[in-house]
């Protein structure tokens, strides 16, 4: 085999062993994202680099999360908007007193700390859209303990 025909083997090598590994990485976020928002339905309006800003990502999703829906105790590394649609946004920080937003009003999380969300009517949807801005290469949401 010659020189060119081996360079060629290894950059198709290297680029399966990528997308492997890329695949590997997406599960694991759509198990996580499974784990934070269990019965949501997203739809991810804009996910890419935040312009002007390096290594930094803008994700824009509008969540409809069902009656009764729980989401799981997470925190982010990055900041979190969260725009309240329709319905009643129900926070538990970790440390604080629950709060409701309605319709109309906005949620700041807080960068790092434990936090979860939840829909506590039991026959009505949740609308919200979220805003976030994460570091390239972290996940959007990490589980909390």
């Amino acid at each position: 085999m010659d020189r060119s025909a081996i360079a060629m083997s290894l950059i198709v090598a290297s680029g399966l062993i990528a997308a492997a590994i890329t695949g590997q990485d997406a599960r694991a976020a759509e198990e996580k994202e499974a784990y934070v928002s269990p019965g949501a339905d997203k739809t991810t309006l804009i996910s890419e680099p935040l312009p002007g800003v390096e290594a930094q990502v803008v994700t824009i999703d509008h969540y409809t999360l069902p009656p009764g829906w729980i989401g799981g105790k997470h925190y982010h590394t990055g900041p979190v908007y969260v725009y309240v649609l329709e319905g009643s946004f129900a926070i538990d920080e970790q440390g604080k007193e629950r709060r409701t937003l309605k319709a109309g009003e906005l949620y700041k999380e807080p960068l790092g700390a434990p936090m979860q969300a939840r829909n506590l009517n039991a026959s009505e949807p949740l609308k919200i859209v979220v805003f976030q801005v994460t570091p390239e290469g972290e996940p959007q949401m990490v589980k909390a303990d």
